[in-house]
């Protein structure tokens, strides 16, 4: 009886999409309940400057710091989703992050979802990833985290989902383009000519699809554009859209409208953040978060690494040519109007009592921080260039289950020293100082999956040479390793497993792709 249950839901497709949401709240309550309830960083660091804001915005203060003045440190997609949060939770963040995680739940949905779009020949994949999503470490820990991780994966991929669903209309079975389209240049140049146009007319429905079409791309970039306003690493993936774009479909008339829309459609949510700063600063920035990013996780590593010092003198080296540059810059009678500082990273400062601040200020901060850290990267290019690729690997490799243990310990992260080998880090996952012994098995279970991925990511790209592969398959693979890319690149200053995120899905389409490539045998996805 049961196994007949269990069949009939598997292969319905709306039976499975309701179980497969239950099992996905269902899995991230549990683990929220077990691991997250007690947190007690719940509200520090990235959350804190998150939840200040939703505070303000609840108060009817806009987007503004806790003391009144404008909030310009981060952008403001996640600090009004946080606001919306605490509002149904009446105030509560265990009840909000309730919210939160209702919300989240509809990841695996949108993955299927995306998955069936990408590999519709493959009736297991779509599931298997599906299912996978909805058990998978990373997505249950930061779904019960007040950050922007899980609303950036939901955003995108609804915008993922609205692009592949427009160049499906673009290159449907009914358009002959498509279904001619890797045949001879004149066939081609023949069917997207004006004359034949004419001359065979455009029937309603060809109408119909033109105006879906449009639609589809224009919901694309303004979910796109959502999206950069939660998390900035955003603005690099959209990078990505008419590369892809150009690569699927080729360039013509309808690839170049699609474009348009495109960016019409993200540039307008993004620009209207960056004219709400221009108003308060004078400039057009997106945010400030970069100048503070740049000094104290990239330039003063690289300071470090080049001079033989440690973290905290390297960033006291830094606030001090920080300090001389806006004197030069200001003159000396400007002293008192100097920005704040960090000064909880530099050892014993001296500061000083009379410190104005403004919007800006703020900016002025942030550009001049962006502007010694760049002398630093140029001065130092081996160390810049070191620092990258080790943060390019600790994103890739690093495990979700880091963040469990950063919390266990009461927000200690391992102090940046030369020192520091590979093998200190894989100790930190294998034997685990923690209070709480279930989060070993936490960590056990995500290396083992860890291990598989890689596995099948290594056998994917065989494939991939080998040309085990049909043309358009090869061509939707190199499309998501370049999504892949374009995601771990800005994270050559920072590097953490939760910047891997948003291209987690894809990683496992990629190697369960490759199984059940094997698997059947066939010579084509």
């Amino acid at each position: 009886m049961l196994m007949h249950f269990c069949s009939r839901v598997w292969s319905n497709e709306k039976y499975f999409l309701i179980a497969l949401f239950i099992t996905s709240l269902i899995a991230r309550l549990l683990f929220f309940y077990t691991f997250l309830y007690d947190n007690p960083m719940m509200l520090a660091y990235d959350s804190a400057h998150y939840h200040g804001v939703a505070q303000s915005l609840l108060q009817g203060l806009g987007f503004s710091n806790a003391d009144g003045s404008v909030h310009l440190y981060r952008v403001p997609g996640y600090s009004l989703f946080w606001a919306q949060c605490l509002f149904l939770g009446r105030g509560n963040v265990h009840a909000a992050l309730g919210v939160q995680i209702v919300v989240a739940s509809f990841i695996p949905l949108l993955v299927y979802v995306l998955a069936k779009q990408l590999f519709p020949t493959i009736f297991l994949l779509p599931r298997l990833v599906a299912l996978i999503t909805a058990v998978h470490g990373g997505f249950m820990i930061f779904s019960g985290l007040v950050m922007a991780e899980s609303l950036f994966v939901l955003l995108f991929l609804l915008a993922l989902i609205f692009f592949f669903k427009g160049i499906g209309k673009m290159v449907g079975k009914g358009n002959m383009c498509s279904i001619l389209r890797y045949n001879t240049p004149l066939v081609l140049s023949i069917l997207r000519s004006k004359m034949y146009r004419r001359m065979r007319g455009v029937t309603q429905d060809e109408r119909q699809e033109s105006s879906s079409q449009k639609r589809y791309f224009i919901f694309s970039g303004l979910l796109a554009g959502c999206a950069a306003l939660i998390r900035p690493a955003g603005l690099y993936l959209l990078l990505w859209f008419p590369i892809v774009l150009l690569m699927l479909v080729g360039l013509h008339k309808k690839t170049i409208k699609a474009l348009v829309l495109f960016c019409c459609a993200c540039g307008l949510v993004i620009c209207s953040w960056m004219v709400r700063n221009y108003m308060h600063t004078g400039f057009f920035v997106l945010h400030t978060f970069p100048g503070h990013h740049m000094i104290n996780h990239g330039a003063a590593r690289v300071v470090m690494m080049a001079k033989g010092v440690t973290y905290e003198q390297a960033q006291a080296v830094l606030q001090k040519g920080i300090e001389e540059e806006w004197l030069q810059e200001k003159g000396e009678q400007n002293k008192e109007s100097f920005f704040y500082y960090n000064w909880d990273f530099v050892p014993n400062p001296t500061r000083i009592s009379s410190w104005t601040y403004g919007p800006h200020q703020e900016v002025a901060k942030s550009l001049l921080m962006q502007k010694i850290a760049q002398k630093i990267f140029f001065t130092y290019p081996k160390q810049t260039i070191q620092l990258c690729v080790i943060n390019g690997l600790k994103t890739v490799f690093s495990l979700y289950s880091s963040e469990l243990l950063f919390i266990d310990s009461g927000g200690k992260l391992p102090a940046y020293e030369q020192k520091r080998t590979v093998s200190s880090m894989v100790q930190r996952f294998i034997c685990p100082d923690v209070h709480k012994p279930k989060i070993r098995f936490v960590i056990y279970a995500e290396i083992l999956f860890h291990l598989f991925l890689f596995l099948s990511l290594l056998g994917c790209l065989w494939f991939l040479v080998r040309r085990r592969f049909d043309r358009q398959t090869t061509k939707m693979i190199l499309a998501l390793g370049f999504l892949c890319v374009l995601c771990i690149l800005p994270t050559g200053l920072c590097g953490f497993a939760r910047l891997r995120l948003p291209i987690e899905p894809f990683f496992i389409m990629l190697g369960l792709a490759f199984w059940l490539h094997k698997q059947k045998g066939e010579s084509e996805l």
